[in-house]
């Protein structure tokens, strides 16, 4: 059914609603309804629940390499293999 005084809004959206209809799907009325009107906000899970299985193995190094305290303290031009 046509309606000469219907915007092109209401008859792209009508379109959409018919296609959607014929096919079995709300994809075409969801994405026209996503692209006018912005996605609405998800919600994901963040929660990680992975056990770790394997061993971690730490080591402490003995270095004559300064330690800066600061970043200001770092000199960028010195070669570290001078050390």
């Amino acid at each position: 059914m046509e309606d000469d005084n219907a915007t092109i809004l209401e008859k792209t959206i009508a379109n959409a609603m018919r296609k959607s209809l014929q096919k079995g799907s709300l994809y075409s009325i969801d994405t026209l309804l996503t692209r006018v009107y912005g996605k609405p906000k998800e919600t994901i899970d963040t929660n990680n629940k992975t056990e770790l299985t394997g061993k971690i193995k730490i080591e402490v190094v003995n270095s004559n390499v300064p330690l800066a305290s600061r970043e200001t303290d770092i000199d960028t031009n010195k070669d570290v293999q001078n050390y």
